[in-house]
């Protein structure tokens, strides 16, 4: 789905995991600062192009849909709910491992992500996520005077590798997910990839995750040593 180089099969689910684990981090670390900062995640599709950049936002608005459309039927649905256990206590691991933010119940987290109001309708986290592609110009984003993106969504998920690039700072940064070949990795795209982890604060990194195929990972891991 997102490298046509890679065994779908692998793919598919583990980008369905990043996402889970992507909410289900964001609940957390807001929870943990009693209000809602912009978070930030970033998936890097094989190239840059605003075609591809597109097509991926497509594909993640559509499980989106499809999860909200699950969701309507029942609030309880079987499915979600695994999933979201799942992510939970992927996240809970390392927040306990951290030792500095608080891990809210399950329940909690769940009522946080989705549940209807009292008009009946479905709120939550999951339909406040912001969706931009960044294989673009997205300086316009930019406070002039702090030069960091300013967001009004809870949590944005920024669509190609541009929004790493650039002289400005992504707020909240807790997740990448790289669909790139590992085939085209070189020193300079190394450094890339880990400088936003290496800047980040323990609270962020006690949900921070970075996800990619088995094969670019190794990669990653080989060129470190």
């Amino acid at each position: 789905m997102l490298n046509p180089s890679e065994d779908t099969a692998f793919t598919v689910p583990l980008l369905r995991q990043w996402l889970f684990e992507l909410i289900v981090g964001t609940v957390v670390l807001q929870d943990n600062l009693d209000e809602e900062i912009p978070v930030t995640a970033v998936l890097y599709p094989p190239t840059h192009s605003l075609m591809i950049c597109e097509t991926d936002i497509g594909i993640i608005a559509s499980a989106l849909d499809e999860v909200e459309y699950a969701l309507i039927g029942d609030i309880d649905n079987r499915e979600f709910r695994l999933h979201l256990r799942q992510a939970y206590e992927s996240i809970k691991t390392s927040v306990e491992s951290f030792g500095i933010l608080t891990m809210p119940e399950f329940d909690r987290v769940n009522d946080r992500v989705v549940h209807f109001s009292n008009s009946g309708r479905l709120v939550g986290l999951i339909r406040e996520i912001d969706l931009r592609h960044a294989c673009g110009n997205i300086v316009t984003l930019m406070n002039r005077k702090t030069r960091e993106l300013a967001l009004d969504s809870p949590l944005t998920i920024f669509v190609g590798g541009n929004v790493l690039n650039g002289d400005f700072t992504v707020p909240n940064l807790i997740s990448v997910y790289y669909g790139i070949d590992s085939n085209t990795l070189d020193e300079g795209m190394i450094q890339e990839i880990y400088r936003p982890f290496t800047e980040s604060d323990d609270k962020l990194l006690s949900v921070t995750r970075m996800f990619g195929t088995e094969k670019l990972l190794r990669r990653l891991f080989e060129q470190q040593q």
